[in-house]
């Protein structure tokens, strides 16, 4: 199955995955849901609530037998990507409509919070490496706060969630879409995407291509796919780049704002 997860209107249209046939709704326990993952069974779905208040965001836990919100976790302000490694979930929390610093690590056995890590400024993506590593992309403060910070790339061991290496990026740099191949890391600054070995041990000193506004970015086989939403209120485009030669190898029409 594939989840669909559409914020403003408090649901989770539910299909199967490969013809996109429609399978179900989830439109009850939903408040401003962001992201879905799935563990033994069991869905996961941040939720910011309402973005100006702190207090009221969670993590709902859906049965995905019966598509229903069975249950909430509550986690500190603004959670937005999770991913799983093993039984354990990891939320980042950049902040909604604000700016936070937190990940939270959550036991799916028990659907307790496990501990909070704190991390760069406005942390927006997550990426597990093959040795179970969690590397988490933070862009840092905007200028427009008054308190503008660095973005970061900080790796935390997930065996005993502790940080064990952060590497930082100038003052006003603001990366994002951090995600991998199995091999390598990939991410999006200043409008150029960048490529770096997990092994490294600084940030690359130059991009693997430029002239890109991407809105999401994933790369898979040797391509780097990336959409384009443009003004947002027409139709976006999707191109597919060759990662060998960094070269475009098709651009395609999609819908409005193409979200992943």
């Amino acid at each position: 199955h594939a989840y669909i997860v559409a914020n403003n209107s408090n649901k989770i249209t539910v299909v199967n995955r490969y013809s996109f046939e429609k399978l179900g709704t989830i439109t009850e326990g939903l408040d401003n849901p962001r992201y879905f993952v799935s563990v033994n069974n069991t869905g996961y779905v941040t939720n910011w609530g309402d973005p100006f208040d702190e207090t009221d965001d969670y993590v709902a836990i859906i049965n995905l037998q019966n598509f229903t919100v069975e249950g909430t976790i509550s986690v500190v302000f603004g959670p937005e990507d999770i991913v799983v490694n093993n039984n354990t979930i990891y939320v980042a929390h950049q902040g909604a409509f604000s700016q936070n610093n937190i990940v939270t690590a959550i036991d799916a056995n028990t659907n307790t919070v496990l501990e909070t890590i704190t991390v760069g400024d406005v942390p927006n993506s997550l990426v597990l490496d093959p040795q179970g590593n969690l590397w988490v992309l933070s862009e840092g403060n905007p200028s427009y706060t008054d308190n503008e910070t660095a973005g970061s790339l900080t790796k935390i061991n997930t065996s005993s969630n502790l940080v064990v290496d952060t590497l930082e990026f100038q003052s006003t740099d603001h990366p994002g879409l951090l995600c991998s191949d199995g091999i390598d890391l990939y991410y999006q600054l200043n409008g150029a995407v960048y490529k770096m070995s997990y092994s490294d041990s600084s940030l690359p000193s130059g991009p693997r291509f430029g002239g890109v506004s991407f809105y999401t970015m994933a790369v898979a086989n040797g391509k780097l796919y990336g959409t384009d939403a443009k003004d947002f209120a027409s139709q976006g485009s999707l191109t597919v780049y060759d990662l060998g030669t960094n070269s475009v190898i098709k651009t395609v029409t999609t819908g409005i704002i193409p979200g992943g």
